[in-house]
């Protein structure tokens, strides 16, 4: 009988231990995916501290991280769009936008959290897992 409950013991422990492993190994690898009408923008590691911010007028979209111009798209939608994101801490929250009702600010995403940022004037912040092979991650 006390083989049993050692083994029943041994077998809570081993599945406990497996769990945190691979619930730690996700939280590393998070990073986030930027998506504006339908498009990846960008996709940061959670871990890195930035202001990120996505600005418009009606021919361009221009994306800045930390204050410095990194990218320009076309703007097919023909929309202005604002929004300033900070990533601090391994904690993501959209701090300015020019959406209606603002409810993307209230949002937060973090190492534990799955719902998306969704912000009305088309901005999608997600968390994604990246997948790793070996020592490759993708």
């Amino acid at each position: 009988m006390k083989q049993k409950y050692f083994l029943i013991i041994i077998c809570i422990f081993a599945i406990f231990t497996l769990h945190k492993h691979e619930s730690e190994r996700r939280k590393n690898n998070a990073s986030m995916q930027i998506i504006l009408n339908d498009i990846l923008i960008d996709e940061i590691s959670l871990y890195e501290n930035m202001e990120y911010t996505i600005d418009s007028d009606a021919n361009f979209i221009y994306i800045y991280k930390n204050k410095y111009l990194v990218n320009t798209i076309k703007n097919n939608k023909n929309k202005v769009i604002y929004n300033k994101i900070l990533i601090q801490n391994e904690v993501v929250k959209v701090t300015e936008s020019n959406c209606k009702g603002k409810d993307c600010m209230s949002m937060k995403i973090d190492k534990n959290t799955i719902l998306p940022i969704i912000c009305t004037n088309g901005l999608v912040i997600k968390l994604v897992e990246n997948k790793q092979y070996g020592d490759i991650i993708v």
